[in-house]
């Protein structure tokens, strides 16, 4: 097996038996092309490995890292070697075919990790090498999708039981002398969004300063960027690839809060140049940068709270669009506002708690008519919901 074999991959795996079912499904199925997609440091690699792991031991197992390609054909380069082909200095569709061949004689199960590092060549070069290699089985991770009729399998952030349970093992491990109240780890899991890496950075961190330190910086904006900064890393250079006004358009999704639908997307976020609102909104999905979940009749639309802490000092770095884009927010809760006499008004503004509190708090000082609209609906749904803090 070509792997490398890095901390990433070490350790158990927590709260992913229904994924590792799917992926052992899949391996006799139709579906030769799978790419597992998700945001940085949900674990697909660890995911991955440990799907591999439990291939039939018949099978050659195969493990790629595309980051250690220059382009597509470093890719397809690295593949053959991991297949003890030659590439030797040819053209690149002769090796591509050279290389499929192999891996279709193999009957592999051929794992290509970090796959968007090479965009959308590197996609096109797999996905041909894919279709080349029926008798395989070609699984990648990615941030990306690769829009090459690949069988996606989404991968989602832990459950808390999950999260905490992968916190308390890693500390463990880390520190196998040192007490963890089951409350800190319950707290630091959900201030990590259940992100496997997250939780594995603050448990290294706690095992050094301690977990009621690692809990305190998490608690503040500072903080949590420097627990986090590997996350905050994949996530500039998942934007790097994207044109600036679609940047712009995800900075600016940071003002939700509590999520979003498509009627505040079109009604907020600032539009790139060729894009609809239903383009943004995909792109964001696409890149794992937005997550998406059904409530009621309509989808919405969401961030971690990470990413969400990210784009929201972006768009702190651009005073113009910030308040443009707080301003829009603004108007359009307090137009949902003055629907809430209906029955299809009501149920959505008690949708939108989070939204019509951040509206208010910036409507008071830039728009108090738009604000009084909001305060009155916001006020409702608290009397219908209760308040969630003293704070509220």
């Amino acid at each position: 097996m070509t792997a490398r074999l890095i901390r990433r991959v070490s350790g158990p795996v927590f709260g992913r038996d229904a994924e590792l079912g799917v992926l052992a499904q899949l391996l006799d199925g139709p579906d030769r092309l799978v790419v597992l997609v998700g945001p940085a440091g949900v674990g697909k690699t660890r995911l991955a490995w440990a799907a591999l792991q439990r291939t039939p031991a018949a099978r050659q197992r195969l493990w790629v890292d595309a980051t250690v390609a220059a382009d597509a054909r470093g890719l397809v380069a690295a593949i053959a070697r991991a297949l003890d082909v030659t590439p030797g200095i040819v053209e690149p569709l002769v090796l591509l075919a050279e290389t499929a061949e192999a891996l279709d004689r193999s009957a592999a199960v051929l794992v290509i990790d970090e796959l968007e590092h090479l965009g959308a060549a590197g996609a096109a070069a797999v996905a041909s090498l894919s279709d080349a290699a029926p008798s395989a089985a070609v699984w990648c991770t990615s941030r990306e999708r690769l829009d090459a009729g690949e069988r996606v399998l989404e991968v989602r952030p832990l459950a808390i039981d999950d999260a905490s349970a992968l916190f308390t093992d890693a500390f463990a491990r880390a520190a196998p002398s040192r007490r963890l109240e089951a409350a800190t780890a319950r707290e630091i899991a959900a201030l990590t969004d259940g992100l496997p890496l997250a939780l594995e950075l603050a448990a290294t961190r706690a095992a050094a300063v301690g977990p009621s330190e690692v809990l305190t910086d998490l608690k503040s904006a500072p903080g949590r960027a420097l627990a986090l900064g590997h996350v905050y890393d994949a996530i500039a250079r998942t934007l790097k690839r994207m044109p600036p006004d679609l940047r712009s358009a995800f900075a600016a999704a940071s003002v939700f809060d509590g999520g979003f639908d498509t009627s505040a997307a079109r009604a907020v976020l600032p539009l790139p140049t060729g894009y609809q609102p239903l383009d943004v909104l995909q792109a964001l999905s696409d890149a794992s940068l937005l997550v998406s979940y059904d409530a009621g009749p309509t989808a919405r639309f969401g961030m971690l709270t990470v990413v969400r802490a990210y784009a929201a000092e972006l768009l702190a770095k651009e005073p113009a669009l910030d308040a443009r884009t707080r301003l829009l927010h603004v108007r359009h809760y307090a137009t949902l506002a003055s629907t809430a006499e209906s029955p299809e008004g009501w149920a959505q503004l008690q949708l939108e708690r989070g939204n019509l509190r951040a509206a208010w708090a910036h409507g008071v000082g830039v728009e108090p008519t738009s604000a009084a609209l909001v305060a009155v609906a916001f006020e409702r749904v608290l009397l219908t919901q209760g308040p969630a803090d003293a704070h509220e």
